[in-house]
């Protein structure tokens, strides 16, 4: 039996619980006790979901035909304020889930990156804000000198982001991996010996 503890947020009073069983992962939290069969499942996504408090924050979901569902990342609250990232234990956690469902589950697809519509959210928003400066850019009046200067450099600006926010957007895309060929950049790099 595997066993991975966390605490959510500080509205948690203790710490979440979830282990993997011979034949189920469970997820046991004070007031309710999810637990869903390995061969219940139809969707399991792992992704890397940064925030800002969170930056290194991989996550896992785990759905099953009834929607019941277990959903945990590498990060605990300890105290106001202070994140404890647990890539280690979460990677020790997540390994023998997924070769417990290659070898129950060898057709399933695992979804990564973020949600469609987060993704669809995010990408209108992009191109707004894109074409909000595109016309600021060029319907704003400028007089001859230091202004016309200005003017170029925020164009040269503009140019210079498009491809960091390409990158971006390609990296939150949610894609479809086979269980049996997943990417390393789902889980959280391994710890390096000291």
């Amino acid at each position: 039996m595997t066993e991975y503890r966390r605490r959510h947020s500080f509205l948690d009073r203790v710490e979440r619980v979830y282990r993997l069983e011979a034949d189920r992962i469970i997820e046991v939290r004070p007031q309710k006790r999810i637990e869903i069969g390995y061969d219940e499942i139809v969707e399991f996504r792992l992704c890397h979901l940064p925030t800002t408090e969170k930056p290194n924050r991989y996550m896992t979901t785990i759905k099953n035909r009834k929607g019941e569902c277990i959903q945990f990342d590498n990060m605990h609250y300890r105290a106001k304020g202070g994140l404890e990232e647990r890539s280690q234990a979460y990677r020790d956690f997540v390994e023998p889930l997924v070769a417990e469902l290659r070898e129950r589950q060898p057709d399933l697809l695992v979804r990564s990156g973020g949600a469609r519509w987060y993704y669809a959210l995010r990408m209108a928003e992009g191109l707004g804000l894109g074409l909000a400066v595109i016309i600021g850019i060029l319907f704003i009046p400028m007089a001859d000198g230091w202004l016309s200067v200005v003017g170029a450099l925020k164009v040269l600006a503009v140019l210079a982001i498009v491809p960091l926010a390409a990158r971006w957007i390609i990296k939150i895309k949610p894609k479809l991996y086979p269980i049996l060929n997943l990417p390393a950049r789902v889980l959280p790099h391994e710890a390096q010996p000291a």
